[in-house]
């Protein structure tokens, strides 16, 4: 399994794991958090946030606007 993380000019970032068998895109703000839950494979489980948080200011807790899963290439 890798990760990496990227942020883009409008303050968005982007976490990208891939599996073995999947790849998977972890699209919001404030993932850093996430990306070190990764690493310890402390993460159970992800989940979009609803719509209505998505416009909220940056703050030291994650918002996952996206998520996409897709097979290996």
């Amino acid at each position: 399994m890798t990760a990496s993380l990227q942020r883009n000019d409008v303050g968005g970032e982007t976490v990208h794991v891939t599996f073995s068998s999947h790849e998977l895109d972890v699209e919001g703000r404030g993932l850093r958090e996430l990306l070190l839950g990764l690493q310890d494979f402390a993460i159970k489980w992800l989940r979009t946030a609803p719509d209505r948080y998505h416009t909220l200011p940056a703050s030291a807790d994650g918002i996952i606007t996206s998520l996409r899963i897709a097979a290996a290439e």
